[in-house]
């Protein structure tokens, strides 16, 4: 499952209040499916990015592989073969599925 979080920040407008609030855009999605799934959080901190994974529901199970793009969230030092990946994310994994 390839994931990203959307560079810029989205604007979504309360219904009942009228109030702007801005939001981030969490998008994945699995290799050559077609298949995305993509939710707005208020922040990029690490508990609304490994909250957004609740995509594995959306999709009925677990992938085999994650590949974070190199967004903060996920990837502390991007790397081309050997990516430094955000602690926090890296155990969250280790928990939720395969080695």
């Amino acid at each position: 499952m390839f994931v990203d979080g959307a560079s810029d920040t989205m604007i979504v407008i309360d219904s009942s209040t009228g109030e702007i609030i801005p939001a981030y855009l969490f998008v994945c999605a699995l290799g050559r499916s077609c298949y995305p799934y993509a939710e707005a959080f208020p922040t990029k901190a690490n508990e609304h990015w490994i909250a957004a994974h609740r995509a594995f529901e959306y999709y009925g199970g677990l992938p085999l592989i994650l590949v974070p793009d190199n967004d903060k969230s996920a990837v502390t030092l991007a790397d081309q073969y050997d990516p430094e990946i955000n602690k926090t994310y890296l155990r969250w994994r280790n928990t939720m599925m395969l080695p």
